[in-house]
């Protein structure tokens, strides 16, 4: 099976996506699927140093980067569009990753065109939180743009039961699929040594405990307060010991 992944871009500055589709993509092309990556190189302001409209390996996966054309978050990027048209049908399936960015259009099109399914996974867009966020802009453009890119996919990947919710609050969980992104774990040995280094950690300091940390911006959607919440029921269950510390960093 020969699978293209599009996205906006993949640079680290964008955080859980980025890291996402590379653990998605290289997980694939593990278990033999044939997996391409189409993006631009938009890196906030700048650009990743990347070489453009050829193919870099990495884990496996074919990256093809383009030129974003025009600046700014949109990413628009007129090289990226024409190698769609162009190439979709070299292609078994599309997944897309995005709404609100130029990439979608592109991908979506040309694969409803070249009459190719494709998933795609609005990355927690359509949420209630996310779609009042400036949403003088965002309702026409979802009423004007992106319904028609939700009506034609294959299949909707949602990563969590609430982006489901909030798809079917709209009016298009029919065809949404709940799949939570995989997390890479280390190796059984790794874990080991580590709970080692810790225990021998809190026997010098006199102290023990679980330490937990959320690594996030500080802001509503991101859930802080039930962490806060699920330490002090896991507390009340005994679940866990009274000198847990959670430390927050931005």
């Amino acid at each position: 099976m020969r699978v293209l992944h599009v996205i906006p871009s993949v640079a680290a500055r964008y955080g859980g996506p980025s890291a996402a589709l590379k653990g998605m993509t290289a997980a694939l092309a593990a278990r033999g699927v044939s997996v391409s990556v189409a993006t631009t190189n938009a890196d906030g302001p700048g650009a990743l140093e990347v070489p453009l409209d050829d193919e870099v390996t990495e884990d496996g996966v074919q990256y093809r980067f383009f030129a974003r054309t025009l600046p700014g978050e949109y990413k628009f990027s007129w090289p990226l569009a024409r190698w769609l048209r162009q190439h979709v049908r070299d292609f078994d399936v599309l997944h897309v990753h995005a709404l609100f960015s130029f990439a979608t259009i592109p991908a979506c099109r040309s694969a409803s065109r070249a009459r190719v399914p494709y998933v795609l996974r609005p990355l927690g867009t359509l949420g209630s939180w996310s779609l009042a966020h400036r949403g003088w802009k965002k309702a026409p453009y979802l009423a004007l743009v992106e319904r028609r890119h939700l009506r034609d996919a294959a299949a909707i990947h949602a990563t969590s039961e609430g982006e489901r919710d909030a798809l079917e609050a709209l009016a298009v969980g029919g065809k949404t699929r709940v799949i939570p992104l995989g997390v890479e774990v280390a190796e059984a040995a790794v874990l080991r040594r580590r709970e080692e280094r810790m225990a021998s950690r809190d026997m010098a300091s006199g102290s023990a405990g679980l330490q937990l940390l959320f690594l996030s911006r500080l802001h509503p959607v991101k859930g802080l307060p039930l962490l806060f919440e699920a330490v002090a029921r896991a507390r009340e269950l005994a679940l866990l010991p009274e000198t847990t510390d959670a430390s927050r960093h931005t």
